[in-house]
Formats: C-alpha cells, sequence, structure tokens
C-alpha cells in the first residue's frame, strides 16, 4: 500500500514538472537597452524566455502596446544552451507623445498555460529647442484641403426629389379641382328649368297669386337669356324683350319657328293683363304657359349646345397640338431633370466612392452614427470617461449592479457599460472565471454560437484589462444573424468594470465605430 501511495505522489509530482504553470525552470524576461528616449526615436524591445522543458510556445498576433505603436515585429529565435535554452521575441516600438509610460505585459501561451512578461517604465523625452541657435522661417502657407461634399449632394438630391413631388402634386391637385368645379356648377339651363318645375307643384287661387306665378314664369326665362347670353332682359319691358330675342336668334342664326315666337308673344300680353288688368286665366292655360316657357328654353339651349359643339371641333385641333407641344416640353423637361439626377449620381461615385454615396442616401443606420456629433461623457463609480455618439441612458439598477447602455443586443450597434460590486472574499480577477461571466452574460441576451478569443488591453491611465473578442449568433435557426462582440474588463478590489459592445459582423462603419469608443476609454481614479 506504501508502495503504491509513493508511486501516485511521484506521478504526480511528474504532472506538476510537465505543466508550465507549476514549472520553475521558466523566467521570463523584458529587456531594453535603455529606458530613456526621445520623442519619435525607435524602441528595441525584447522578451527572454529561458526553461529547460519544451512547450508549444506562442505569442499574441495582435499585441496591445498602447500607447504605443508596433513598427515591426520580428521572428522568434531560440539559442540552445548546455543545460537548458532560450527564446528572444523582438518588437520595435514608438511613442509620439513626451512623458513617462508603462510598456503593457504581453501574453505568452505555454501549451494551453498563460503567462505574462513583466510590464516597464519608461520616459519619453521631449527635444529642447535652442531658439537662438535655431533658424527662423517664414509661416507656410494655408495649403488647401479636400472639402467633404457628402451634406452637400444629400441636400441637392433632397431638394429635386421634394420639388419633384411638389410639382406633381399641384398639377395632379389642379386638374382635381378644375374636375369637381365643372361637376359641382350647374348650368343656367338646369336652374332655369328647376325653377319651372317648381312652379308646376303650384297651383295659384286667387289674384295675387296667379300674378307671382306669372312674374316667376316670365322671370325664369328672362335669367336664363340675362345669365347664358347676356341680353338686358330682367330691365326690358314685354315687347322689347321679344324685339331682342328675335334679333339675337337672327345673328346666331337659330331657326327658331315662328309659332314659338307668337306662343311667346301671346304669353307675355297674358302675363301683363294679370300683372296690370287683374286678368284670370284657367287651368288650361296655366299648364300650356308653363309648357310654351320650357319648349322655348329647350329650344334656344339645344341651339347654343350645337353652336358650342362647333365651337369645340374647331378648338380640339388647336388643343390637341398644344397638348402635343406640352407634352413635348414635359418629356423634355424629365429627360434634362433625369439626366441631372444620374449625372450628379455618378460623379458622386467616382469622387467618393459607390458604398458612401449609396450609404449616405439611404441613410445607413451606422454611418449616420458615426458621422454625427460625439459625446464626452464620465459614468459610474470609479467614473468611466468615454466618448460615443448617443449619450449612454441609464438602465434599471439591480442589486450590486449599475448599467448605462444604448441601443439593444439585435440593434445595428449595442454599446452597454456594467458596474458590478464585488462581495467582499470573492475572487473575481481570475482570467478563467471572467471569461466565463462573459460568455455567461452573451447567453443571457440570447447569443448562440459565440466564438471567443482573449487578450491584454490598456488604456489611457495605464491600467490592464481584459479584452474578449469575437463573434455570435442572434435569432431563431432560420434568421440567425453573425454579429461581432467585443468585452473589455477591469477587475478592481471593490468593483468590476465592463464595456461590451455588439454589432453586425459585415457592417463598414461599426468597426470604426467600436475603435473610436476604445480609443477614449479611459478610468478616472482621482477627481
Amino acid at each position: 500500500m506504501k508502495k503504491v501511495f509513493l508511486i501516485l505522489i511521484l506521478n504526480s509530482g511528474i504532472l506538476f514538472a510537465q505543466s508550465a504553470s507549476f514549472d520553475p525552470s521558466i523566467q521570463i524576461e523584458s529587456q531594453l537597452d535603455t529606458t530613456s528616449f526621445k520623442i519619435g526615436e525607435k524602441i528595441d524591445y525584447s522578451i527572454k524566455i529561458s526553461l529547460k522543458n519544451k512547450y508549444d510556445i506562442k505569442f499574441s498576433e495582435k499585441p496591445n502596446f498602447l500607447p504605443f505603436e508596433v513598427l515591426e515585429s520580428f521572428e522568434t529565435d531560440t539559442i540552445n544552451d548546455t543545460d537548458k535554452f532560450s527564446i528572444i521575441k523582438k518588437y520595435s516600438l514608438i511613442n509620439f507623445e513626451p512623458g513617462e509610460f508603462w510598456i503593457p505585459p504581453q501574453k505568452i501561451l505555454f501549451d494551453t498555460a498563460i503567462k505574462f512578461s513583466d510590464s516597464l517604465l519608461i520616459t519619453i523625452n521631449d527635444v529642447e529647442v535652442d531658439t537662438l541657435k535655431q533658424n527662423l522661417y517664414n509661416i507656410k502657407p494655408i495649403i488647401p484641403i479636400k472639402r467633404n461634399y457628402t451634406n452637400i449632394f444629400t441636400v441637392i438630391f433632397s431638394l429635386l426629389l421634394i420639388s419633384l413631388a411638389l410639382w406633381y402634386f399641384i398639377s395632379k391637385r389642379s386638374k382635381e379641382s378644375s374636375r369637381s368645379n365643372l361637376d359641382d356648377n350647374e348650368s343656367f339651363y338646369e336652374i332655369a328649368i328647376k325653377r319651372i318645375n317648381k312652379l308646376k307643384s303650384i297651383s295659384p287661387k286667387n289674384q295675387n297669386e296667379f300674378k307671382e306665378f306669372y312674374t316667376n314664369l316670365v322671370d325664369s326665362l328672362r335669367e336664363y337669356l340675362e345669365s347664358q347670353f347676356q341680353i338686358p332682359a330682367l330691365e326690358s319691358t314685354s315687347s322689347e324683350l321679344l324685339i331682342r330675342i328675335k334679333v339675337f336668334s337672327d345673328n346666331k342664326k337659330y331657326n327658331i319657328e315662328n309659332n314659338n315666337f307668337k306662343d311667346l308673344e301671346k304669353l307675355f300680353t297674358k302675363s301683363d293683363l294679370i300683372k296690370f288688368a287683374k286678368s284670370l286665366p284657367s287651368k288650361n292655360e296655366v299648364s300650356n304657359d308653363i309648357k310654351t316657357i320650357s319648349s322655348f328654353i329647350k329650344t334656344v339651349n339645344d341651339y347654343h349646345l350645337k353652336e358650342i359643339e362647333l365651337e369645340i371641333d374647331a378648338e380640339k385641333l388647336t388643343t390637341y397640338n398644344k397638348q402635343e407641344n406640352d407634352g413635348f416640353k414635359l418629356k423634355k423637361l424629365a429627360y434634362i431633370f433625369t439626366g441631372a439626377v444620374l449625372s450628379v449620381l455618378l460623379f458622386s461615385f467616382i469622387f467618393f466612392g459607390y458604398y458612401p454615396v449609396r450609404d449616405t442616401l439611404l441613410l445607413h443606420p451606422t454611418r449616420k452614427l458615426y458621422a454625427k456629433q460625439w459625446y464626452s461623457s464620465q459614468y459610474g463609480s470609479p467614473p468611466v470617461e468615454i466618448q460615443t455618439p448617443e449619450i449612454l441612458s441609464r438602465s434599471k439598477d439591480t442589486l450590486g449592479i449599475t448599467k448605462f447602455n444604448f441601443g439593444n443586443s439585435t440593434d445595428p450597434f449595442f454599446i452597454e457599460l456594467r458596474f458590478n460590486d464585488v462581495i467582499k472574499g470573492q475572487q473575481v480577477s481570475d482570467l478563467n472565471t471572467l471569461l466565463n461571466n462573459s460568455l455567461e452574460k452573451l447567453q443571457d441576451l440570447g447569443a448562440k454560437n459565440i466564438l471567443m478569443n482573449d487578450e491584454s488591453f490598456t488604456i489611457k491611465s495605464g491600467d490592464t484589462g481584459y479584452k474578449f473578442y469575437g463573434s455570435l449568433d442572434f435569432g431563431e435557426n432560420t434568421s440567425e444573424v453573425r454579429s461581432s462582440y467585443t468585452s473589455i474588463i477591469f477587475p478592481y478590489d471593490q468593483v468590476t468594470i465592463s464595456i461590451t459592445i455588439i454589432y453586425l459582423k459585415e457592417d463598414r462603419y461599426s468597426d470604426k465605430i467600436e475603435r473610436r469608443i476604445l480609443e477614449s476609454l479611459n478610468i478616472i481614479k482621482e477627481l
């Protein structure tokens, strides 16, 4: 039994010795020739790993050296000694801001184990200029820059479309109103016939009623003639009116029979006798007089309509030619307008590119978001300073969690800034714990098929956190949308700060928005 126990102890010791996490022979050293550089001077930085056992060693493909820029990343060198060997990874860095800066630790993968190099503090010195020895030169002239005409073309397109829509609406409205006016207005003939038809339902009984009846009957003819043909009928006596009607019919060449004139003359005489001599007609005479007036008005109106038809036939040819000419002008205007629009579009595509012009005209949501005025704000405690295209809204807080966000996880662009209070004694800085928490949070939002990478991330204040990034799916199986995401986590003793960004994977502007947001990210520890 003791032998078995000793064998188990020896095997576990061998296993621990073969794991990089427990291998004491691994030594990681960050190296610099000097810690003081001039602004813009190349910095030769190297990581030297000394070890006895062999591992599959990998460096991050996208190392994070912010606020330094990577000029060049060299191939890994291996140096073999008698009892151990060394691996050296070199980088060339540069910085254009004076001050003291930390070169952040770099992640190194030993098989499945992760180790980090040491951070180094270096000084970037500004270049001192002696104005007494330095030659002075004239101020350079103003250099013109290329202007962005995107907004101008957007306004031009909008005005052209609005003008065309207004022209179409006004022309259509005027045609409809003219048609409705023609439909609503009654002709003078219809008005006269309606007035006569009302008289048919009246049965006068005494002198006054007959006098009023015949006055209205004759006035219906007088008003028709004066309104339709501008004959001064209302101010004429009966004999004068008859003469005016005969002259009018002869001038117009209306072939009205003499019997109609005679019947009309008798009616006028009878009307005068009733009004001035108190004569009373019989019922048959009343009925015949109504027919006389109606027949005469109808005869005159028929001749008038024939005259109008002849005039219309004569004008049709002129109107047709005019319409043809107007139609030609309208087509010409339409061709000019279409050509102008197409020319502006073609010029815009050549000058600005296809996608910027198309996305501007179609009001692409993330392009609008990137082009609008950004806001620099502070959120939570400790204050997180960040620039965003929209001010983040505070969500409903839960116990120990404060959230600020913009949009939803299924929108074209989503941002969430979260502050999680740390329970006393709880360990949250472990990489695996943070990775699992990040996965659970994405799954709570409805994400599936999550692919994740991780690396370190350093902000302006020098604080280094963990960056988890990759892709995931939202939606049902038949309508899944592939999205990209980035989550930056800073674990502190009392609070864990995380910012999550999700957007459509193939979007052309979201990565620019994300880059600008992350470059502005900073945590202010002292106000």
